[in-house]
């Protein structure tokens, strides 16, 4: 893992028992760049090919140990090409 300092970046070794999903180092699993390049295409896909409306009438934050959208935050996601026909 990477921790940075005032002005360079130096490997810090993990705490013991510490989960990582894909290993680190030489033995590092060769598929979190696959995954890694799955989610970006998903990502891609959702933000360009659909249209994402916020319907939920109540606004603000409500605060605990993250701070979230009061009431969630519903969400009608539609195809683009569905709108047009």
């Amino acid at each position: 893992m990477l921790e940075y300092g005032a002005s360079t970046a130096t490997w810090v070794q993990p705490m013991p028992n510490t989960y990582l999903p894909f290993g680190i180092g030489g033995h590092s699993c060769p598929g979190s760049e696959l995954a890694k390049l799955e989610i970006l295409v998903l990502l891609h896909h959702l933000t360009n090919d659909y249209k994402w409306e916020v319907v939920g009438e109540e606004e603000g934050i409500q605060y605990g140990q993250f701070p979230v959208p009061k009431g969630g935050l519903p969400l009608k996601i539609t195809h683009k090409e569905e709108q047009t026909n």
